[in-house]
């Protein structure tokens, strides 16, 4: 995995001590706890302290939720393309105080002939707590080449509290970040050095003091049906922030938020959904004609 999706990271695995420092750092005084916390968050249910992920699949139809690494795959989708979203990133509780700004950053790889090709992109938005951020339904990687093995794909979340970094971050508001990275069925030159782009405004963001990650996951979607993996097929994926796996069948999607069955209570977790969807003609015409290739 590379360096800078490492757990390691995250602020949920430092020590009680340097948790502390940092929410002083960033003047968040009431959620420092000194040493009587634990940098794993067991015993804390502060939902940025959890270093985990839980994932789920959610029925587009009905709303239900079940395992997806229960979940029976699709073997129809190898050697097919395919588009990935981000559909949802709910924030329940981000360290500091009023609105946070929050960095994402994606990378995979896309399979081509014998060839693979690393893809790398990033957004970035803003969200109060128990809010979405405005980075929902954004396209991440258009025309994804499913190989035999199904398809990977790392993402993390960065808390963004630098003044300074206005600037930078503007680079992912702009046209060629606007419509996700467009793939084509052939390699591309182009592709590296916007790889690189993406890769040069995080590194910066990420080594502010003030800017800490908050969480990373890996996303591995495959046609086998052992217990470990993950199964691919065309839907939404849930990807929860949690130290301990979910009771998918407690939840359920409504207007785009996961919620307790019966009391329609939200999911007290941050969480993102992913959409997984064809790479259709008129996709292709996008990605032919966008910014991003």
């Amino acid at each position: 995995m590379p360096a800078s999706f490492r757990v390691e990271e995250s602020l949920g695995f430092q020590p009680p001590e340097k948790i502390d420092q940092y929410l002083l750092d960033i003047d968040d005084c009431d959620e420092a706890v000194l040493a009587s916390g634990t940098g794993q968050g067991f015993f804390d249910p502060k939902p940025w302290r959890h270093t985990g992920a839980s994932i789920g699949f959610i029925d587009d139809v009905k709303g239900d939720v079940c395992s997806a690494f229960e979940l029976e795959p699709d073997p129809r989708l190898q050697d097919t393309r395919i588009k990935i979203t981000l559909n949802q990133f709910h924030v329940e509780r981000y360290p500091g105080r009023g609105r946070h700004r929050i960095l994402c950053e994606f990378s995979g790889k896309n399979q081509i002939a014998r060839a693979t090709e690393e893809v790398r992109f990033a957004v970035s938005g803003e969200a109060a707590d128990r809010d979405s951020s405005g980075i929902s339904g954004k396209p991440i990687f258009m025309g994804l080449t499913v190989g035999a093995d199904g398809v990977s794909f790392e993402g993390r979340s960065i808390n963004v509290r630098s003044d300074t970094d206005d600037t930078i971050l503007s680079v992912l508001q702009s046209e060629t970040f606007r419509d996700g990275l467009a793939l084509a069925s052939r390699l591309q030159p182009a592709i590296k050095p916007f790889a690189g782009l993406a890769l040069g405004v995080v590194k910066m963001v990420a080594s502010r003091s003030r800017n800490f990650q908050v969480h990373n996951f890996t996303l591995g979607l495959d046609f086998t049906n052992n217990a470990t993996s993950a199964r691919l097929r065309h839907g939404t994926y849930a990807v929860v922030q949690s130290n301990t796996p979910l009771d998918w069948a407690k939840y359920r999607c409504r207007d785009g938020a996961l919620v307790e069955k019966g009391s329609e209570v939200s999911l007290p977790l941050n969480y993102m959904l992913f959409g997984v969807a064809p790479f259709s003609g008129a996709d292709e015409i996008r990605a032919t004609t966008g910014s991003a290739a």
